[in-house]
């Protein structure tokens, strides 16, 4: 009689549930009652999903952000494939739409037990007996490097998409590429590049590198076939063909960022791969290797357990003895099972890609002309395949080694090393997933009416009494994340507020946060801010004359920001939370007059200092037009600073000039026309007299700036020296590898007390120069 097999899959994804359900028993219990993430890019995610269902009537459009442009939805980390099928049932069933984050919630922890249960698949593939089978699939599940996901980038939190994504591209070679395999394959990559387009590269690459390295080492004669190349094809480029043909329907936003900000910050190195970055063994690897926090960025950290490295370093030791033997076809045949040897072999080859390597050794150029590689901004992610392919061939060998030893009946010593062995999984997994539960479980969900703090509440009833009168809202501090070339990082508070506020009164903020958001838009956006003697080309682009309802969460402002403030009018305060009104008229009218008309009430009070009147008397006053100098382009005069951007271009150099008592402003016009044009780091660097002991407490960035003239931005900071005495430079300097140009020009350094004016000529055009604006008469 044939005997039943154990139901190991059953058992390792029971054990997985056990597992997630200790640590987020709430979350199960009570699905709708919390959010992963409240802040930053959780609650963006969170609220993009959730907004879509309930306030777009377009399926493929985001209309509640980056007013009054929207975005394409599936730019929005909101996971189409997943928010577009909830959307299309709650229209029917509205639980749906009011239970959608309790659906998100499921399918992100339930994620985690489909993923032992695939894995458990793939260690029945290599005829694991059913401890191992059990034992291994719960054990990478428990370490996966997607727990870190959950309360940080919710929406790549799937931990089941590798190994389903592996597990079905084995059945579909071992299937001799049946049609109804290559579609399971197909649909299955298309859905997880429409839940995050990351998660399908990943497939993608992992993908066409098997079947190449499958083509030289000619594993599979069947695969030289017509027929197999064809499905191979059709398996690796099909789902990234559909995502392109979708967003060339459905997109129709200009000027998408193609060089995004990350590809040279965001890669995974040895520590973050091979290193414990937490838990009882992490102080003592940090001491070994003199590591720093700053190694464990989330975007890096693919950790795959000591109990991995061990076997990984038993492997290599096992190849070099094969080079010793001149065995060298055994080194790409490390052990029998020829699907494992080619996945670890192209999960390795990802991993390189994941460190930057080569590109990281002297290859910008090649990057910079391979414009499809920099769409990466982090490339630490490609490290996904490795940790799942990496852990099962750990697991896989360490059977092969237990075998070895119970067949010399050393039972007691496999036994002991294999308690041993899978303890180290949960040893080190424990502390990292109790750490992100702690966290993950406290927000509470802000898309339940019920769940909303009163602050909340009353700031929400307020807005949907006056919506009707306004065409958006505007945050302060506002926020505009995307294009990587204009815009400015969000706050925990200021994100949050337009989320929940946006969300429940279904009205849009011009604020955004989104990848690769076009780039003239959020340059149009940052211009709403400027001063009323510049045009503002947002102006053409709004569908309505309506006031703009403006919501303050009475933090800090910078200077555009609060001169907006005191260009609108209060509403409403209910003590955290501030409406404001601003009318369009303000928000758009010319501002010259006011300020010639300020100049000359104020023109018999100042004196002159060189080609300025000055209030005050300024202690120092440094300002050049740059007139003597070529360049391309040029804002006012006759000429510009021209430089490289990977130089350090000093713009001021002083020592013993400035009052460490007084506040200065430094301020120059910069050329902002051009992709990654604005990643540039400007900077106050203090040295002592000696020119030693040299620090940068203070820099800022051209994307930033709201005043915006065209293809000029004027670039503005305040600041307090420390020490007057010291020796003072400000500089700036970009990407190292660049070969960019930057252009500055009109460079004015002054007291921040003192307001400088002056009668310009430039060209044939006549401008009142008012603290480096530039009004024409």
């Amino acid at each position: 009689m044939k005997k039943n097999r154990l139901p190991a899959p059953l058992i390792a994804s029971l054990l997985a549930f056990s597992w997630m359900f200790f640590f987020f028993s709430d979350v199960f219990v009570h699905p709708n009652k919390h959010l992963f993430n409240d802040q930053g890019d959780g609650i963006k995610a969170f609220f993009v999903y959730a907004d879509h269902i309930k306030n777009d009537e377009s399926y493929h459009q985001q209309r509640n952000m980056n007013y009054p442009y929207g975005q394409t939805f599936v730019y929005t980390d909101g996971q189409p494939a997943i928010a577009n099928a909830v959307k299309f049932f709650s229209s029917y069933i509205p639980f749906f739409q009011t239970h959608c984050i309790a659906i998100y919630n499921y399918l992100i922890l339930c994620s985690f037990i489909v993923c032992a249960w695939i894995l458990a698949l793939i260690f029945q593939r290599l005829k694991l007996p059913a401890l191992f089978v059990i034992l291994g699939a719960f054990c990478i599940t428990a370490l996966s490097p997607h727990i870190w996901r959950i309360s940080g980038h919710p929406t790549m939190s799937y931990a089941c998409f590798f190994p389903l994504s592996w597990y079905l591209f084995l059945k579909t070679i071992d299937s001799g590429f049946k049609i109804r395999f290559i579609l399971l394959s197909v649909i299955n990559s298309a859905f997880w590049f429409f839940v995050h387009p990351y998660l399908g590269m990943v497939i993608t690459f992992f993908y066409g590198l098997y079947f190449l390295l499958m083509l030289v080492s000619k594993s599979r004669k069947s695969l030289g076939s017509i027929r197999a190349i064809i499905s191979i094809l059709f398996m690796v480029f099909i789902p990234l063909i559909l995502l392109k043909l979708y967003t060339f329907k459905v997109d129709h936003h200009l000027m998408r960022s193609e060089f995004p900000w990350g590809f040279w910050v965001f890669y995974a190195n040895p520590a973050t791969i091979f290193l414990p970055h937490s838990g009882f063994f992490a102080p003592f690897f940090d001491a070994l290797f003199k590591l720093h926090s700053a190694e464990w960025n989330m975007e890096k950290l693919h950790y795959i357990g000591l109990a991995a490295d061990l076997v990984l370093l038993f492997t290599i030791f096992r190849l070099i003895k094969f080079v010793a033997k001149k065995k060298y076809s055994r080194l790409i045949t490390p052990v029998r099972s020829t699907e494992l040897n080619i996945s670890l072999l192209a999960s390795v080859l990802l991993l390189l890609f994941a460190m930057c390597i080569p590109f990281k050794f002297g290859l910008q150029s090649i990057v910079d002309h391979l414009g499809f590689l920099r769409q990466f901004r982090a490339l630490g992610r490609f490290a996904w395949a490795f940790y799942y392919v990496a852990t099962v061939f750990g697991v896989y060998v360490f059977y092969l080694l237990v075998r070895v030893l119970n067949r010399r009946k050393l039972r007691w010593l496999s036994t002991s090393l294999s308690i041993l062995f899978f303890s180290l999984f949960i040893i080190e997994a424990y502390p990292d997933i109790r750490e992100k539960s702690k966290w993950a479980v406290m927000p509470v969900n802000l898309f339940n009416e019920q769940l909303l703090p009163q602050e909340y509440c009353s700031l929400i009833e307020e807005v949907n009494k006056v919506k009707e009168n306004y065409q958006c809202i505007v945050t302060l501090p506002f926020f505009h994340v995307g294009t990587e070339n204009f815009g400015i990082e969000y706050e925990v508070d200021n994100i949050r507020t337009s989320c929940v506020v946006s969300y429940w009164c279904n009205i849009p903020m011009m604020a955004s946060s989104a990848a690769r958001s076009p780039i003239l838009e959020g340059k149009n956006i940052m211009q709403f801010f400027s001063p009323g003697y510049i045009k503002k080309e947002i102006e053409n682009d709004l569908p309505s004359k309506k006031d703009f309802l403006v919501i303050y969460n009475k933090e800090r402002l910078s200077e555009r920001e609060y001169a907006m403030l005191e260009n609108s009018a209060k509403i409403y305060d209910n003590g955290k939370y501030e409406l404001w009104s601003l009318s369009y008229e303000n928000a758009f009218r010319d501002s010259s007059k006011d300020l010639w008309t300020h100049f000359v009430s104020e023109n018999d009070s100042l004196a002159d200092h060189g080609i300025f009147r000055v209030s005050g008397y300024p202690d120092t006053l440094v300002y050049s037009g740059y007139d003597s100098l070529l360049s391309d382009f040029v804002y006012k005069g006759k000429g510009a600073l021209q430089a490289k951007k990977k130089d350090f271009t000093v713009l001021f150099y002083a020592e013993g000039k400035l009052k460490p008592d007084e506040d200065y402003t430094v301020s120059f016009w910069y050329y902002n026309k051009g992709e990654l044009r604005n990643q540039l780091l400007c900077a106050l660097e203090e040295c002592d007299r000696e020119g030693n002991n040299c620090r940068w407490d203070i820099f800022w960035e051209p994307r930033t700036s709201m005043v915006i003239d065209g293809d000029w931005s004027l670039i503005e900071k305040k600041f307090r020296v420390k020490d007057g005495k010291e020796k003072i430079r400000i500089f700036v300097h970009g990407d190292e590898n660049s070969n960019q140009n930057i252009y500055i020009d009109e460079f004015l350094l002054r007291p921040s007390s003192t307001d400088a004016f002056s009668n310009i000529k430039s060209g044939e055009d006549s401008f009142l120069f008012y603290n480096n604006w530039w009004l024409k008469e």
